[in-house]
Protein backbone atom coordinates (compact mmCIF):
# COMPACT_ATOMS: atom_id res chain seq x y z
CA UNK A 1 0.00 0.00 0.00
CA UNK A 2 2.65 2.74 1.40
CA UNK A 3 6.63 3.36 0.20
CA UNK A 4 7.98 5.39 2.96
CA UNK A 5 11.25 7.27 1.91
CA UNK A 6 13.72 9.17 4.08
CA UNK A 7 15.06 12.40 3.12
CA UNK A 8 17.84 14.03 4.90
CA UNK A 9 17.25 16.90 2.58
CA UNK A 10 15.31 17.88 -0.86
CA UNK A 11 18.05 18.07 -2.82
CA UNK A 12 19.84 15.04 -2.05
CA UNK A 13 18.27 12.21 -3.42
CA UNK A 14 19.35 9.05 -2.04
CA UNK A 15 18.68 4.85 -2.73
CA UNK A 16 15.03 4.72 -4.10
CA UNK A 17 13.84 7.80 -4.12
CA UNK A 18 16.86 8.75 -6.64
CA UNK A 19 15.47 5.42 -8.15
CA UNK A 20 11.71 6.61 -8.61
CA UNK A 21 12.44 10.10 -9.46
CA UNK A 22 15.11 8.49 -12.61
CA UNK A 23 12.04 6.36 -13.78
CA UNK A 24 9.44 9.58 -13.57
CA UNK A 25 12.51 11.65 -15.33
CA UNK A 26 12.54 13.92 -12.24
CA UNK A 27 8.91 14.00 -12.13
CA UNK A 28 9.23 13.29 -8.34
CA UNK A 29 11.65 15.65 -7.45
CA UNK A 30 9.51 18.29 -9.10
CA UNK A 31 6.69 17.28 -7.44
CA UNK A 32 8.85 17.36 -3.75
CA UNK A 33 9.69 21.23 -4.68
CA UNK A 34 6.56 21.94 -5.43
CA UNK A 35 4.89 21.26 -2.64
CA UNK A 36 7.30 22.49 -0.26
CA UNK A 37 8.84 19.18 0.82
CA UNK A 38 12.25 20.36 2.29
CA UNK A 39 12.88 17.00 4.17
CA UNK A 40 13.35 18.81 7.58
CA UNK A 41 13.05 16.42 10.85
CA UNK A 42 9.63 14.96 11.10
CA UNK A 43 7.61 16.87 8.20
CA UNK A 44 6.01 14.36 6.21
CA UNK A 45 4.62 14.44 2.85
CA UNK A 46 2.33 12.25 1.10
CA UNK A 47 1.51 11.15 -2.36
CA UNK A 48 -1.50 9.65 -2.52
CA UNK A 49 -0.69 8.17 -5.90
CA UNK A 50 2.28 8.29 -8.31
CA UNK A 51 2.77 6.70 -11.49
CA UNK A 52 6.19 4.34 -12.46
CA UNK A 53 5.77 2.40 -9.05
CA UNK A 54 3.82 -0.84 -7.78
CA UNK A 55 2.83 1.27 -4.69
CA UNK A 56 -0.38 2.64 -4.15
CA UNK A 57 1.59 6.03 -2.09
CA UNK A 58 4.83 7.08 -1.34
CA UNK A 59 5.15 8.50 2.11
CA UNK A 60 8.32 11.02 2.85
CA UNK A 61 9.64 12.05 5.79
CA UNK A 62 12.55 14.03 6.92
CA UNK A 63 15.37 13.14 9.38
CA UNK A 64 17.45 16.42 9.84
CA UNK A 65 21.05 14.45 9.94
CA UNK A 66 21.62 17.41 13.01
CA UNK A 67 19.15 15.85 15.44
CA UNK A 68 18.02 12.43 14.09
CA UNK A 69 21.38 11.11 16.59
CA UNK A 70 18.97 12.63 19.58
CA UNK A 71 16.75 9.08 20.61
CA UNK A 72 13.68 11.37 21.37
CA UNK A 73 13.89 13.07 17.90
CA UNK A 74 14.04 9.20 16.50
CA UNK A 75 10.99 8.79 18.37
CA UNK A 76 8.93 11.50 17.63
CA UNK A 77 9.23 11.19 13.53
CA UNK A 78 8.06 7.33 13.73
CA UNK A 79 5.49 8.23 16.23
CA UNK A 80 3.95 10.63 13.84
CA UNK A 81 4.99 8.07 10.98
CA UNK A 82 3.45 5.18 12.56
CA UNK A 83 0.07 7.74 13.29
CA UNK A 84 -0.28 9.21 9.46
CA UNK A 85 -0.19 5.45 8.54
CA UNK A 86 -2.64 4.22 10.71
CA UNK A 87 -4.77 7.28 10.21
CA UNK A 88 -4.89 6.95 6.61
CA UNK A 89 -5.91 2.97 7.24
CA UNK A 90 -2.00 2.18 5.09
CA UNK A 91 -2.37 -1.73 5.48
CA UNK A 92 1.14 -3.09 3.96
CA UNK A 93 4.11 -0.76 4.68
CA UNK A 94 7.40 -0.78 2.76
CA UNK A 95 10.04 1.13 5.02
CA UNK A 96 13.03 2.37 3.16
CA UNK A 97 14.68 5.00 4.86
CA UNK A 98 15.75 2.41 7.93
CA UNK A 99 19.49 1.63 6.38
CA UNK A 100 20.00 5.45 5.98
CA UNK A 101 19.58 5.17 9.89
CA UNK A 102 22.60 2.73 10.71
CA UNK A 103 24.73 5.52 11.17
CA UNK A 104 23.29 6.52 14.13
CA UNK A 105 21.84 3.55 15.63
CA UNK A 106 22.25 0.24 15.63
CA UNK A 107 19.71 -2.19 13.33
CA UNK A 108 19.10 -4.36 16.15
CA UNK A 109 17.52 -0.51 17.95
CA UNK A 110 15.91 -0.04 14.86
CA UNK A 111 13.82 -2.81 14.85
CA UNK A 112 13.40 -2.52 18.43
CA UNK A 113 11.68 1.06 18.33
CA UNK A 114 9.43 0.48 15.07
CA UNK A 115 8.25 -2.12 16.73
CA UNK A 116 7.63 -0.75 19.93
CA UNK A 117 5.82 2.71 18.57
CA UNK A 118 3.49 0.83 15.69
CA UNK A 119 2.27 -0.64 19.20
CA UNK A 120 2.34 2.34 20.83
CA UNK A 121 -0.18 4.40 18.06
CA UNK A 122 -2.51 1.66 17.23
CA UNK A 123 -4.04 2.42 21.46
CA UNK A 124 -3.99 6.17 20.34
CA UNK A 125 -7.10 5.38 18.27
CA UNK A 126 -10.33 5.13 19.78
CA UNK A 127 -11.77 1.93 17.48
CA UNK A 128 -8.22 0.36 18.98
CA UNK A 129 -9.35 0.89 22.43
CA UNK A 130 -12.45 -0.66 21.82
CA UNK A 131 -11.08 -3.90 20.02
CA UNK A 132 -7.35 -4.52 21.34
CA UNK A 133 -5.36 -7.14 19.21
CA UNK A 134 -2.03 -7.12 18.40
CA UNK A 135 -0.84 -4.52 15.84
CA UNK A 136 -3.75 -4.45 14.39
CA UNK A 137 -4.23 -2.33 11.66
CA UNK A 138 -1.02 -3.27 10.09
CA UNK A 139 -0.63 -6.50 7.71
CA UNK A 140 2.83 -6.22 7.53
CA UNK A 141 6.14 -4.16 7.37
CA UNK A 142 8.97 -4.89 4.67
CA UNK A 143 12.63 -3.20 5.28
CA UNK A 144 14.92 -2.74 2.64
CA UNK A 145 17.27 -6.13 2.67
CA UNK A 146 20.08 -4.04 4.00
CA UNK A 147 18.37 -6.34 7.36
CA UNK A 148 18.64 -9.46 5.67
CA UNK A 149 22.17 -10.40 7.74
CA UNK A 150 20.33 -9.26 10.91
CA UNK A 151 19.85 -13.07 12.14
CA UNK A 152 17.16 -11.84 14.98
CA UNK A 153 15.34 -9.62 13.10
CA UNK A 154 11.91 -10.91 14.21
CA UNK A 155 12.95 -10.84 17.23
CA UNK A 156 13.77 -7.46 17.55
CA UNK A 157 10.60 -6.52 16.23
CA UNK A 158 8.57 -8.65 18.58
CA UNK A 159 11.02 -7.10 21.82
CA UNK A 160 9.86 -3.51 20.16
CA UNK A 161 6.03 -4.76 20.20
CA UNK A 162 6.41 -5.82 23.95
CA UNK A 163 8.12 -2.60 25.09
CA UNK A 164 4.80 -1.29 23.26
CA UNK A 165 2.55 -3.63 25.19
CA UNK A 166 4.35 -2.41 28.39
CA UNK A 167 3.82 1.48 27.68
CA UNK A 168 0.00 1.26 26.87
CA UNK A 169 -0.22 -0.75 29.93
CA UNK A 170 1.12 2.14 32.53
CA UNK A 171 -0.98 4.57 30.45
CA UNK A 172 -4.30 2.75 31.04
Amino acid sequence: DCLVLGFFNQSTLTGLAEKINHLSDGKFLEILKQNNFSGKSEELFWLPYFPSIAAKSILCVGFDPKKIGEPTTFYRILKNLFSFLQKSQQKNIILEFASALTEYYSKAYILTKIGQIARETEYQFTDFKQNPSPISHFNAFYLESHFSDLSNFEKFFQNGLCIGNAVNQAKH
